[in-house]
This record gives C-alpha cells, structure tokens and sequence, in this order.
C-alpha cells in the first residue's frame, strides 16, 4: 500500500509538471521529470534503481531541409514517419549508466557499469524508441509505422532556411546584439540559434590554430545550424567511466558544476559533397553557457583522394 500511495503520488507530480513543456522548465526541473519517467518505463531489477539518466535535448531541426533530409534518409525521400516529424517541440536521447548493472542474468559475472538503457522522448513524455538490456537487449517502439507525412510538405513550411550568418569580432560577442552576460539557454530559440552560431564562427574564424580549419568560414556562404543543449551532470558521479561522459577532464572548464549548461552547435552546408565531405556537417561547437567559452571545436575535413 505505501508502494502505491509513492506511485501515485509520483505521478500527480508528473503530470502537475507536464502541463509545463519541459523545455521551459529549468534542468534541475526537467532532469527530475524525465528521470521519473525513465524509472516507470524501464521498470526492470536489472536496471540499478541508482542508475543515472543522462540526458539531451535535442531541435531536430535538421529534418526541415531537403538536402540534409535526403542524406540522413536515402531510402525515405518521399514520406517521413509523422513522429519525427520537426516541430516547434524537442526530443530528448536519454541514457540510463548504471552502477551495478549485470549484463546476464543466467550466469556468475559480476555486476558492472554500463548502460543497460536509453531512450529517444518527446517533450510529453511519449517514449519514441527504447532499448534495454536483460539476458538479451529488448526494442521498443511507440508509434504508428504506417502513419506518414510527405516530406515535400515539411520542406515547404520549414519555419527557417539555411542562410548567411554574421561572423562577430570578439568586441560584438561582448555587446547588447549578442545578449551578453544573460544565459544563452534563457533566450528564444531564434535568439539561442543566432548567438550560439555566431559564437561558433567567431572561434572558427578568429580563435583556432593554424591547420584546424580547412577553408575560410567567411567564405563559406550560406550554412543552416542546428542546436542541443545538455548539463554537465555527469560531474556529481565520479564512478562513471569517461566514454559514457560528453567531455574529457582536461576539456571541463575550471570551475564547472554538475547543474552547469553547455550548448552543442552543428553547422550544416549545401557545398559538402562537392568539397568532398563524407556528410553534410562542416563543423561542430560546445559552448558552455555559463561564459560562453568554447570548450570543443571541430571543423569536418575532406577525405583524401
């Protein structure tokens, strides 16, 4: 009876929170939600009741854009899966690290850390894709694989097209246009997309060491960035291991918190194939929050020939 009575109780809580889109709450917020939801969904002794969720949130915007579209989904041109279709609304990948996870039941190994689940989740709690591990790993789905939208309609009400960025100077990072010494994850999204993009060519541009970038940014043309956004909670458990980890130690910027935000830009270009990029991603940025330092930058070179 006690058992239920914390069940239902949970689950007002839950629901109570829900009526709030969970990218509106703060992560503290958000985290506890979608942790919730992964111990009811996953309600398995095999997953450690102490296991972490670690989680991301994620635009999905990428899916407005015919070209990006069509190298993501060669076999799916036409028609997507309503599902996954983009929307105003994020999707969140969550990983379940477990501390005493036993990776077969039927035998004597002894428990270890891994990753027993994860999850791909919409923004009201509808658990899109699941895995999990027992004596075997066990799939899940939840939505209709016949129910699909034409993806000439998506590209045709894409809310914003790939264009050409301003590339700021250290001075105009520092001022009003850039909304500087607010959080970049309190913005809009429009707002969170042009400062984040704008912080990422600026260090493309001015701040990497000679070999890093291929070609000149400032030459690049038109580009269509995407966002995601994350904590660095995975600081609070020393005992998970660094693959399962967003950064390395030395990557982690002094003074860094567990509740700390940081920000994951990709930039997109149409020139890709024909520079002889294996996808059409130039280049990736994470940017933490707090400072809005870059903490990793990649730019995307070309194979060789």
């Amino acid at each position: 009876m006690k058992h239920l009575f914390i069940l239902l109780f949970l689950c007002q809580g839950i629901l109570a929170q829900a009526q709030t889109r969970l990218s509106k709450m703060p992560w503290h917020e958000r985290d506890s939600v979608i942790t919730a939801r992964m111990r009811d969904y996953f309600h398995n002794s095999n997953i450690d009741k102490e296991g972490v969720a670690l989680i991301y949130q994620n635009d999905f915007d990428e899916s407005y854009v015919e070209w990006i579209y069509n190298f993501l989904h060669p076999k799916e041109k036409d028609s997507v899966l309503r599902a996954f279709v983009p929307s105003d609304r994020y999707i969140y990948s969550i990983g379940i690290i477990g501390k005493k996870y036993y990776p077969f039941k039927f035998d004597d190994t002894e428990p270890e850390i891994g990753r027993p689940a994860s999850a791909l989740m919409e923004e009201n709690l509808n658990v899109l894709l699941s895995s999990a591990t027992y004596d075997v790993t066990v799939y899940g789905n939840n939505f209709d694989m016949k129910d699909k939208v034409p993806t000439s309609e998506i590209f045709r009400k894409a809310p914003r097209r790939p264009k050409k960025y301003e590339i700021p100077t250290d001075r105009q990072l520092s001022g009003k246009k850039y909304a500087y010494g607010k959080s970049v994850a309190s913005l809009k999204k429009a707002e969170r997309i042009r400062i984040l993009t704008g912080i990422a060519l600026n260090h493309l541009v001015y701040h990497t060491k000679k070999g890093e970038c291929w070609t000149d940014m400032r030459d690049v043309g038109e580009i269509y960035p995407t966002i995601g956004e994350s904590t660095f909670k995975f600081l609070k458990y020393d005992w998970i291991p660094e693959k399962y980890r967003a950064f390395k130690k030395d990557e982690i910027p002094e003074g860094t918190l567990p509740e700390d935000i940081y920000h994951h830009v990709i930039i997109y270009w149409e020139g890709w194939e024909k520079a002889g990029l294996k996808s059409p991603k130039l280049a990736s940025c994470w940017i933490a929050d707090k400072n809005r330092k870059v903490i990793r930058c990649r730019m995307y070179k070309p194979e060789p020939k």
